[in-house]
């Protein structure tokens, strides 16, 4: 293994010793949609067309004072076109954790 790619397993793994301790929770979202399904074409069953591939991620951590910040994020590659990208879409999601009383910035 060469000294980049070390560097770059430690800190991964770091990042996950790091995660584990932290307040908070995420998860990866991956999916396919096939639009020539067998049962489609046998009982000629209408299709939208498309044999599009769906991946993502989500994550949300909570601060001391009981604010969470997150985020989401998913693309749509569509396997047929000649580009791949069909789209995709992101955000953030803000809010107060609520087993806090209120949410309170550090003055």
């Amino acid at each position: 293994m060469t000294t980049k790619a070390l560097c770059v397993a430690l800190v991964l793994l770091g990042g996950a010793c790091f995660a584990a301790l932290a307040d908070g929770a995420g998860g990866v979202l991956l999916g396919s949609y096939v639009g020539s399904h067998p049962l489609a074409v046998q009982y000629g069953l209408p299709s939208n067309g498309g044999n599009l591939v769906y991946f993502g991620g989500y994550g949300y951590g909570v601060e001391r004072h009981g604010v969470l910040n997150g985020g989401f994020g998913i693309a749509i590659l569509d396997r047929d076109s000649a580009s791949g990208v069909a789209g995709g879409v992101g955000g953030s999601s803000p809010g107060c954790a609520s087993c806090a009383s209120r949410c309170t910035r550090p003055s």
